[in-house]
């Protein structure tokens, strides 16, 4: 049988691809506006003014109230700024977070110095949904160092504001376009003076779990947690039943919160859970109804519906032997913000090679490994919430994984595909066109061929990028290491960047294209990294013995990014 070289395929496709090579840098997409508008103001739950002991944990610092006024759609706040106003030349604040009630919404990479008083950047890895003519409010948290660690930021004073209607990032949730910012004339935060001193505020417990709790079926084993949680990390909390009556034969685990067993009773129950620490100086009651349906009766509604992102569909190629850019599966619950869920294969298998990875704790799951088999491979992956069995849901998705890429192997050796031994000639197939015929023979080595052009190609690539980075005039300001996650102001010039050369976009639409570059760290811009690494692999990845990309911003990296920001 004879052996199918593609190779005028590849040649062609290597020269289509850099007939477009003169030009300049990627203009920025423009961005359409939604009706939507929303005002930002001081919610009236947020603490007066006062002092906060240095030392002290989770302090509430302002409470932001976002409200929908054109009642036209709901909208979704993806990135927030906070500026902290204040005369001093340190900030005493750590783990600086915005809470929606009880759930954690965004973290803060860190302050950084400005005019006048610090910034704090925040991209939220679940946007916030402002309900259309409607109200959510945001609590911003953070702790103060102890005073032996910052003794010059006892006694001085912060306010923390939204000063400007450009630091907050909102689209419209049906249209997907960027909704406006009215008014943030009562963003702000009361005055907090920070004292010198040791905290001793006292913990609080807080019961997550929602009422109803999934109904159970006669005869049937019943399993599902009452989750819990304090201010205070250390703490061990015990559960015990506060009144009420549970269903015949279910108990309630005191050091877990696991209500569980086999009910031999239908009906509705209702009772009270009660959660306390260790020492007792905090606890909580919640009130709670379960229902246990007869086997022949219908089992209630399922009142949550779990979403699965990315969407059902095609995702990133891989190839042969290289390791897989891995896809990040997150779940969410419309009834229970604090959710976890379990990810499985359920129909169909994952590439040769691969796998699903869930060693994040039920939090999400990302598929890894490194492909062995050319060709397309379609599976479903299911969400299922761990504390609604009800509530599950399954999307499709496909893979196409690449052949490995062809290698210079002609020459010595002799064989019925290659003409006799010792480096006979070289054949070139068409089946597409010819039925399998042979179409020519050289005694030219076409895989030095292949070999010259694609290093040809490189240079190409590397002086293109080079040009539109000058043409774009960016400066060479990498001054620290980047990586998967990271929310960072330098992420942000990193997609800048990267976006000046069409060969690196991060995004052609959406957060992280031209125009709209944020600054968390996601798989998008690791992957136009990776290009970049491989483009520059002499400068970059060869004097420290790497072979292909990896996405991680490091000392190389930075130093060619440095290099062509400052060549002239």
């Amino acid at each position: 049988m004879c052996k199918r070289h593609w190779i005028p395929i590849l040649l062609v496709v290597g020269i289509v691809a850099f007939s477009g090579l003169p030009g300049a840098a990627v203009n920025a997409v423009p961005i359409a506006v939604s009706n939507a508008t929303i005002t930002v103001d001081a919610d009236l739950a947020q603490p007066p003014a006062g002092t906060i002991l240095m030392g002290s944990p989770a302090n509430t610092l302002a409470i932001y109230r976002f409200t929908e006024t054109s009642n036209v759609e709901s909208v979704r706040v993806t990135d927030l700024a906070v500026f902290a106003s204040s005369s001093a030349s340190v900030t005493p604040f750590a783990n600086v977070e915005l809470w929606n009630g009880s759930t954690l919404v965004g973290t803060s990479g860190g302050s950084s110095a400005a005019s006048g008083g610090f910034s704090y950047l925040f991209h939220l890895l679940h946007p916030v949904t402002i309900p259309q003519a409607g109200s959510v409010s945001l609590t911003l948290k953070g702790d103060v160092m102890p005073y032996a660690s910052l003794p010059e930021a006892a006694n001085t004073t912060f306010s923390f504001l939204i000063n400007s209607t450009t630091s907050i990032t909102a689209i419209g949730a049906s249209s997907n376009q960027a909704a406006t910012i009215s008014s943030i004339a009562g963003a702000s935060g009361n005055a907090m003076t920070i004292l010198s001193g040791v905290a001793t505020t006292a913990p609080t417990v807080t019961i997550s779990t929602d009422s109803p709790l999934p109904d159970g079926i006669l005869g049937q084993v019943y399993s599902t947690n009452i989750y819990a949680t304090s201010t205070n990390a250390t703490d061990t909390l015990t559960w015990s039943l506060a009144s009420g009556t549970l269903p015949d034969a279910l108990t309630l685990n005191a050091g877990t919160g696991l209500l569980s067993g086999t009910p031999n009773a239908t009906g509705t129950f209702a009772f009270a859970v009660g959660v306390a620490n260790g020492d007792s100086s905090a606890s909580t009651t919640k009130s709670f109804t379960l229902t246990i349906n007869d086997v022949s009766a219908p089992t209630s509604t399922p009142s949550s519906t779990v979403t699965l992102n990315p969407p059902a569909g095609a995702l990133d190629d891989g190839q042969v032997g290289a390791a897989y850019v891995p896809p990040h599966f997150t779940a969410t619950n419309s009834a229970i913000a604090t959710d976890t869920f379990t990810f499985t294969v359920t129909v169909g298998s994952l590439p040769n090679g691969l796998a699903l990875n869930t060693a994040s704790g039920n939090l999400s799951a990302t598929i890894e490994g490194t492909p062995t088999t050319e060709g397309t491979s379609t599976f479903s992956i299911t969400a299922a919430s761990i504390t609604d069995p009800n509530a599950s849901t399954t999307q499709a998705y496909t893979i196409y994984v690449n052949p490995a890429p062809v290698s210079n192997n002609g020459g010595g050796g002799g064989g019925a595909e290659s003409g006799g031994g010792g480096g006979g000639d070289y054949y070139y197939y068409n089946s597409t066109s010819t039925g399998g015929q042979v179409l020519g023979a050289s005694t030219t080595n076409p895989f030095a061929l292949l070999q010259s052009l694609t290093q040809q190609l490189i240079a190409l690539e590397k002086e293109l990028i080079t040009v539109q980075f000058q043409q774009a005039g960016c400066s060479p300001n990498f001054t620290k290491n980047l990586s998967l996650g990271m929310n960072d102001s330098q992420v942000k010039y990193l997609q800048q960047v990267l976006n000046y050369s069409n060969l690196t976009q991060v995004a052609a639409s959406g957060i992280g294209s031209p125009g709209n570059e944020s600054t968390y760290f996601g798989f998008a811009t690791k992957k136009a990294v990776i290009i970049f690494q491989n483009i520059f692999a002499d400068e970059i990845l060869k004097p420290i013995g790497l072979t292909s990309g990896n996405g991680y911003v490091g000392a190389s990296t930075r130093a060619q990014l440095n290099t062509l920001c400052s060549a002239e």
